[in-house]
Parts: C-alpha cells; structure tokens; sequence
C-alpha cells in the first residue's frame, strides 16, 4: 500500500465518521411532521401544531368578519338615517339657539345606557322635557355680554379710584403735599415764636425792673401811709 493510499483510507474515514455525526443530528433534531396530538410529555406533531394554530386564526377571523357584517348593516342604517336625523338635529339646534320660551319649553336627548333612544315606529329620536329649565342660548350669550360689561365698568370704576387713591396719596406726602406744607408752616412759626421770645427778652426784663421798682415804691408808700396814720392817731 503506497502513501497515497493510506492517505485516501485515513480521509474517506474521517469523511465517513463525519457523515455519520451529521447523520445522526439531523435524526435526533428532526421535525415530526405527523398530525398525532400530544400523549403525556410527548408533544405533538408539527402538523398538529400548526392546524391548532389555523383553527385559532380562522375562528377570530370568524369572528371578525361577523363583527363587520354586523357593523356594515348599522352603518347602511345610519348612513339613510343620517339626512333625517341632520335635519331634526338642525332645527332642535336652531330652537336651542334661538327659539326656547313658554311655547316651546326646551327639550333633550333621551338616552339610556349611553344609547340615543329611537321611536320604534318611524325611528325618530326621542326627544323628552329637559331635567330643569333653561333659556337659549341667545339668552345667555345677551348675559353674558351684560355681565362682562358691567364687570368691564366695574374695573373701570376700580382703575378709577385707584387713580384718585394715588393723587391723593401724592397730594398728601408728596414733595409739595399737604404734609410737607404743614410741616413748612409749622417750623415757620416756630421760629416766629422763636424770634417773638428773643424779641420779648428785653421788655421781659424792663417789666422785671419795673416791677421791682413798682414794688419799692409800694412799700415806700405804705410806710408813708403808716406815718400819716401815727401822726394823726389812728
């Protein structure tokens, strides 16, 4: 046996051993294609599997389907409605916005269960007495506008007398306020009075020394009187 020879053995029996591995993982990880349900821990087949799955599919789409025919034949009932039902709607919304009053007292929507209540016999909407009167809503818009020009008056009024509060206010401690005027006046005349004590000074002393002298002569006269008195013999 020449080299070559061996060398073809030894590498058709690694290629064999490796056909064998590759063999046997495709047979330990195959796919089970067969429709047998499951049985225990053993699983189902493939098969099983994915026809469960389309059975699923197919009973939503089912369903589905049922829930769009039934949505198709309200909307082909709505959609003839729909001309009628604007028109009524437009003239409860006219009588709404204009035409409420003791003739015509305001009316609602019946609804029961979050559903728009339809007379069976010519499938009108229901229409019942509101809860509580009410007036249209002219009738509100004209308060309203009421409303806001007498609160547009009021702050007006209030701008107003703020306005007067500070002119008073800067009339009263200004720079030449009230306050500063009485302020002035008032050091004026104290130093009037000021000036009229300096100037009062001298005649306050002239008085004193008068008075003195007025009381020296006093006594002088009464001791002459005394003397008049004890020469006559009283």
């Amino acid at each position: 046996m020449t080299r070559t020879g061996k060398i073809l053995v030894y590498v058709n029996l690694v290629l064999a051993i490796g056909m064998c591995v590759w063999a046997f993982g495709l047979y330990s990880t195959r796919i089970d294609w067969s429709n047998k349900p499951a049985k225990g821990s053993e699983p189902p087949g493939e098969l099983a599997k994915r026809m469960a799955a389309l059975k699923q599919v197919d009973s939503a789409l089912q369903t589905a389907e049922a829930r769009q025919r039934a949505a198709a034949i309200d909307l082909r009932t709505m959609e003839r409605r729909r001309p009628r039902d604007t028109q009524f709607f437009a003239k409860e919304l006219d009588l709404l916005q204009k035409g409420i009053d003791k003739d015509n007292p305001p009316r609602i929507v019946s609804v029961q269960a979050g559903v728009i209540q339809v007379n069976p016999a010519d499938g009108m909407v229901v229409m019942i007495p509101a809860p509580k009167p009410f007036e249209s809503l002219d009738v509100y818009v004209q308060q309203q506008q009421q409303t806001q020009a007498a609160l547009l008056a009021s702050i007006s009024e209030y701008q107003a007398l703020v306005q007067d509060d500070v002119n008073k206010t800067e009339q009263i401690i200004g720079e030449k306020g009230l306050r500063q005027q009485l302020f002035n006046e008032e050091e004026i005349k104290l130093a009037r009075i000021k000036q009229e004590i300096e100037d009062l000074k001298p005649l306050y002393i002239n008085v004193m020394v008068e008075l003195q002298l007025l009381n020296k002569r006093q006594r002088a006269l009464e001791a002459r009187v005394k003397e008049f008195d004890v020469k006559a013999g009283r």
